[in-house]
């Protein structure tokens, strides 16, 4: 899961208002009871991802907004912004903080990192959103991060 992934995923997240967390469970395909990735997040929604295009949650299949017409109470370009672009330029006009700004961006790509480490190790893994570490699982968190070359660190 990589580009698109982050794509789908990144909506598929807002969508649910979970785009300043992440899940705590990863649940992968075993063939019989869980025929698809399976995300579960604390507040017991989950996300499975069925195929390159289709995500199913508790109310149904996730699916574009029709017309683009923003349910109610969800946060959106402000402003008259209709693209990202446009938004980060009134973002840095106003000083205000963008629609889709860093946070989600990174909590977005954790989530296709977690499935990618769900399928590389075959098993269902537990997620601690905050601390950002997988819980008593030493292999799957050396997964996380990499050693660095010369003498960059962060």
């Amino acid at each position: 899961m990589t580009d698109w992934g982050g794509h789908k995923f990144g909506g598929v997240l807002h969508g649910m208002e979970l785009d300043h967390t992440g899940p705590t469970e990863i649940i992968p395909p075993d063939g019989k009871d869980v025929p698809h990735l399976t995300y579960v997040f604390a507040n017991g929604m989950k996300i499975v991802v069925c195929d390159d295009v289709k995500y199913i949650c508790e109310k149904g299949e996730a699916r574009p907004m029709p017309d683009m017409k923003v349910p109610p109470g969800l946060r959106w370009y402000e402003d008259g912004a209709g693209s990202p672009i446009r938004d980060l330029t009134n973002c840095v006009i106003s000083r205000k903080r963008p629609f889709q700004d860093v946070e989600y961006a990174h909590r977005t790509a954790t989530v296709c990192h977690l499935g990618n480490i769900c399928y590389l190790l075959k098993r269902k893994l537990r997620w601690d959103p905050d601390k950002e570490d997988f819980i008593g699982d030493p292999e799957a968190s050396r997964l996380v991060d990499r050693p660095r070359c010369g003498p960059w660190q962060i």
